[in-house]
């Protein structure tokens, strides 16, 4: 297998996560993080997926945005919210 196949085979399992998680697929959001977090490093998609995660339910995601508040990444730091998630 080519580099350019495992490229192209990440950029499918990209587009189908999102279409997945636009869908309200919690898991599927929070794979979304994953890839701008680690991936893109867009940390304003990634605080993103991972409030639309977290108010459905998917417990990681949760805890993943309470850090995010805490020390603001991809959005205001917010001690209160933080504290919510936590």
């Amino acid at each position: 297998m080519s580099s350019n196949n495992i490229k192209e085979n990440l950029e499918k399992a990209f587009h189908w996560h999102q279409k997945v998680a636009e869908s309200g697929h919690a898991e599927a959001m929070n794979n979304l993080v994953v890839c701008y977090y680690n991936g893109q490093k867009r940390l304003e998609k990634a605080f993103h997926w991972c409030q639309k995660s977290a108010e459905s339910g998917h417990a990681c995601a949760m805890n993943n945005l309470a850090i995010y508040y805490h020390v603001g990444m991809g959005a205001e730091k917010n001690l209160e919210e933080a504290f919510y998630w936590y």
